[in-house]
């Protein structure tokens, strides 16, 4: 199988993703199940697909890792996320199995090795190994939970992330379990649980509570610059609303911070990761390699996720994370094309120009500018602009003054694809960084990641600068067509 840039596997359609470098290696392990028309076999369907990666741009698709169980079998569902580590030369690949039991979903987290460095695995014989333990947590030998959540009746047990214990001998696991509560809002949690050797495991207390989500999923924690981090998804889709200070966000990967990685972890408002207005970008794990901490991400598509480029991780005084430009993606472009500065006068009416030296054609692309908004209302960049002005069709990225807002938006038309509160303020000054992939679009401001979709609606176009209620200025205009 051939080397693949914006990796999907062949003939599927991959969610989840989770990470382990080894050896100058990045393995990536992910949920799949088969896309409509795919052409895999039937022992494909609900398995663990795995791929890897020198440099985490190009990825090269391995055989299945694991597939489900037979029929009847603890794991006979679509297999669910967890995480990998290497201990001794062992990889422990876990998993989160399903099955219906009596009319409940049954999930536990069961686990997979490999001694040939990741080429086959074989599951553990003493599966499942983590149960949510009745003590603390909703369990399938009781009744289900007093509530309506997005998978009732189902019990939660899954996602687990695992951490080396610095503190001593052993290892932690964080599971996404469901704690005796009488509301989906205060029960979602983590569970905290502790091993020895991989294997046997201790269920805890929860170490991870925010009072005010319906369910969260795909937690990922990992230290950095002092503190302990964890990361996880959730959104209106899970039955939650008006979640964050941005009304316009229904999916989002918030960031909880602790002094200790057995916790207690505690959110951090309005700390987004990854955030959009539909399910766009959607569960980030992360890896270090060669000292830094990246993440990665599932690209929403129309029947198809690919997977994402690496965004770091870096920390902030306050405790909390920003995404950011990694650059590691510019060996994707080739070498730059520059242009002079252009200052763009504009009254109540849009005013444009057209940058005639960029090319119109391809398809992956990088440009970054500097705009400063003076006394603009609005101003922006539009690229696969198919002619001049806002009745042509094009991408347009702005910012907006009046709604303290980064934009993304379709010309003609003005309809919004995706939009983010940001401090946009008159006479600020933005760095402004765009990366086009054919269908795939990241929007970066002064190198933090702002906005990010799938779009399929235009042809290729060239690019050009806006303005609206007054004066902006573009310089630093650099265009970086895809390395040869």
């Amino acid at each position: 199988m051939g080397k693949m840039r914006n990796y999907y596997p062949d003939g599927m359609r991959m969610w989840d993703t989770w990470y382990l470098h080894l050896d100058g290696v990045t393995h990536l392990f992910h949920l799949q199940v088969r896309r409509a028309g795919g052409n895999r076999p039937d022992e494909d369907e609900g398995s663990i697909g795995h791929a890897v990666s020198e440099d985490l741009l190009d990825w090269t698709e391995m055989p299945v890792a694991l597939h489900r169980g037979d029929p009847g079998d603890y794991d006979d569902g679509t297999l669910f996320t967890g995480c990998a580590v290497e201990e001794d030369g062992v990889i422990y690949l876990y998993y989160c199995s399903n099955h219906n039991e009596n009319g409940r979903g049954r999930q536990a987290m069961c686990l997979a090795i490999s001694e040939d460095g990741g080429q086959t695995f074989r599951k553990y014989p003493g599966n499942p190994i983590i149960e949510p333990d009745p003590q603390w947590y909703y369990s399938i030998s009781e009744p289900p939970p007093p509530f309506k959540h997005h998978a009732h009746p189902a019990i939660d047990c899954r996602d687990q992330a695992v951490v080396k214990n610095p503190s001593g001998k052993g290892w932690l696991g964080y599971v996404v379990m469901r704690r005796k509560e009488t509301d989906a809002f205060r029960s979602s949690c983590i569970a905290l649980c502790r091993s020895n050797d991989l294997i046997h495991w201790e269920i805890g207390p929860p170490c991870f509570v925010p009072n005010r989500f319906n369910c969260f999923e795909v937690p990922d924690v990992f230290y950095l610059d002092g503190r302990w981090y964890m990361i996880a998804l959730t959104g209106d889709g899970y039955g939650q609303s008006l979640c964050w200070s941005d009304p316009g966000i229904t999916y989002a990967t918030i960031v909880g911070v602790a002094d200790h990685p057995e916790g207690p972890f505690s959110e951090i408002k309005d700390n987004l990761l990854l955030a959009a207005n539909n399910n766009q970008g959607f569960s980030a794990r992360t890896v270090e390699v060669r000292g830094e901490r990246l993440m990665l991400y599932t690209r929403s598509e129309n029947g198809l996720g690919r997977l994402s480029w690496p965004v770091k991780i870096i920390s902030q005084p306050d405790g909390g994370l920003l995404p950011v430009y990694w650059t590691g993606c510019d060996r994707a472009f080739g070498m730059p094309k520059n242009v002079q500065p252009v200052n763009i006068q504009a009254g109540s009416e849009w005013n444009s120009h057209t940058i005639e030296d960029f090319p119109t054609a391809e398809r992956t692309f990088m440009i970054s500018a500097k705009i400063v908004l003076n006394d603009a209302k609005s101003a922006g960049l539009a690229f696969r602009h198919t002619g001049s002005g806002i009745d042509a069709s094009a991408y347009l990225t702005m910012f907006d003054t009046e709604k303290s807002e980064v934009v993304l938006i379709n010309l003609p038309g003005f309809i919004p694809i995706q939009h983010r509160r940001w401090e946009v303020k008159p006479y600020g000054i933005y760095n402004l960084r765009i990366i086009v992939v054919g269908e795939m679009i990241e929007v970066y401001v002064d190198d933090v990641l702002a906005l990010q979709c799938y779009d399929d609606s235009l042809a290729n176009g060239g690019v050009s600068l806006f303005a609206r209620g007054g004066i902006a200025g573009f310089s630093d205009l650099v265009y970086r067509g895809e390395a040869l």
